[in-house]
């Protein structure tokens, strides 16, 4: 945003960045949120991000600098190295509600045994003596309560990072600060303090090597628990789009290998990079969660209506220029890297007409045309078989066998079908799904399957952000 709406202070940047006084560290494309974007999302912020530093700077991040995000999966580990990034720091797990975190500067293991340093900063801070020695040592006010988060292995660490300045992690210090920072270098009383860039410190941390504690699993923040579920809408959008994006990469793939399709790959995958740009923008840590305010939260809607029409027109656009004869066949493209067997449910691409309610094609494949919620026209299509990036053409000849026959069965509240049997509660909750095939029952604890629960949910605090420990207990089945 620098960059293209105030190019002269970004030249600035550049050679402040240059001259090693500016350090762009942070690792991602923006501050994202770590619960609710893909895996896929979370590499490419880690990429996209790594690129610009790279493109513009000349500079490789070497720390993932994320200080108010709402947690941390156990699979970042893994993707940040991958990315090239040795070193986390945030502040946020300082925040759980129930238990204290034990550690500040630990090795955090991922799913897979990768390996990162974290560290556990500081920010909204004054370097002056009486705040210094709070954070190394804490402090304890008139009523007896301990403060100021001190160290908690000092006979492994004995130093903190501390970036202060005024606001919430971008107003930078005032005059005061600065001098305080001169004058707290060597003072009697006081811990010595200087400065230092992100990098140095974490590299000068690694340093402990084997006396680092090592935590496995996920950074579980204990709150702000209601940035998960609430704003659906926005949700919703992020993983559609994410899904949309992966599918149309892979079509664009097929068909750089296809003598039959002629695309402009350059002005293609420049397309894809803008979209994912957009969709990158919004799963900031405060519009994916849902904690931004109302104007920036009805922005990013728009982002994601505009994002999801273009990928949806440009997708079928491009399979409308692919189907010639499906009056004949149909071609099934699996995007996934596993296989898919059995019954495949798609919707019928505009070209096909009058397709017979239920019919076997003379290959023994049965298909069953049917209209979903959206009033789309669809077919599920039986003994399909499809390897992973694969495709696998059905015939669409309907000289086969036409059946009307219907195989299911409901009497008394209980549904027969060819692989379950659905027994009904009152309300027309499933209380009880017999799978046929597999001899094995689900059924809920205390509920029916897919109920609609409601209660009251009015947290001490953070109203639009939290759920409190009591609202479980609040809760009536609808």
């Amino acid at each position: 945003m620098m960059r293209t709406d105030f190019p002269s202070i970004f030249e600035g940047m550049k050679k402040r960045i240059a001259e090693g006084r500016w350090e762009p560290n942070g690792g991602m494309y923006v501050e994202a949120d770590c619960n609710l974007p893909s895996g896929e999302s979370l590499i490419r912020q880690f990429l996209k991000g790594q690129h610009y530093n790279k493109k513009h700077f000349s500079y490789q991040s070497d720390t993932f600098w994320l200080p108010d995000t709402f947690g941390y999966n156990a699979a970042l580990p893994q993707i940040m190295n991958g990315c090239g990034i040795s070193y986390f720091c945030t502040t946020k797990l300082d925040w759980n509600e129930t238990n204290v975190f034990p550690y500040d500067s630990f090795k955090w293991k991922g799913i897979d045994q990768s390996e990162v340093i974290v560290h556990f900063n500081d920010t909204h801070n004054s370097p002056n003596p009486q705040n210094l020695n709070y954070k190394i040592y804490g402090g304890k006010n008139s009523e007896g309560t301990y403060f100021g988060n001190p160290i908690k292995h000092p006979d492994v660490n004995q130093s903190k990072l501390i970036s202060f300045g005024i606001g919430d992690g971008g107003g930078g210090p005032d005059y005061d600060m600065l001098e305080e920072a001169k004058r707290v270098k060597s003072l009697p009383g006081c811990p010595v303090a200087k400065y230092s860039t992100v990098s140095e410190f974490m590299i000068d941390l690694s340093k402990k090597g084997d006396t680092l504690p090592i935590f496995k699993g996920e950074l579980y923040l204990e709150g702000h628990r209601g940035t998960l579920t609430q704003m659906a809408a926005i949700k919703r959008y992020n993983r559609k789009i994410e899904i949309a994006l992966k599918q149309w990469e892979m079509l664009l793939c097929f068909s750089k290998f296809s003598k039959d399709i002629e695309i402009d790959w350059q002005e293609e995958m420049t397309q894809l990079n803008k979209w994912w740009h957009g969709l990158m923008l919004n799963q900031f840590h405060d519009i994916i969660p849902g904690t931004c305010i109302p104007e920036e939260h009805d922005r990013a809607l728009r982002d994601y209506q505009t994002l999801s029409e273009q990928i949806t027109n440009r997708r079928a656009a491009f399979c409308s220029s692919l189907a010639t004869d499906v009056n004949d066949s149909l071609s099934l493209v699996n995007l996934h890297a596993w296989s898919i067997q059995g019954i495949t449910k798609i919707v019928l691409p505009s070209a096909i007409k009058d397709l017979k309610d239920t019919f076997t094609n003379s290959d023994g494949i049965t298909f069953q045309a049917y209209k979903n919620l959206s009033d789309e026209q669809c077919v599920s299509i039986d003994k399909t078989n499809i390897n992973g990036y694969a495709i696998q053409t059905v015939s669409l000849d309907t000289a086969g066998q036409e059946t009307k026959e219907i195989p299911f069965e409901y009497k008394d509240h209980i549904l027969n079908t060819p692989m379950y049997r659905v027994t009904f509660d009152q309300y027309g909750y499933i209380e009880s799904l017999w799978d046929k095939e597999e001899e094995r029952e689900i059924r809920g604890e205390g509920a029916s399957l897919s109920c609609l629960w409601m209660g009251e949910d009015v947290p001490m605090k953070w109203d639009n952000w939290d759920i409190d420990y009591d609202q479980k207990h609040k809760m009536k089945l609808v």
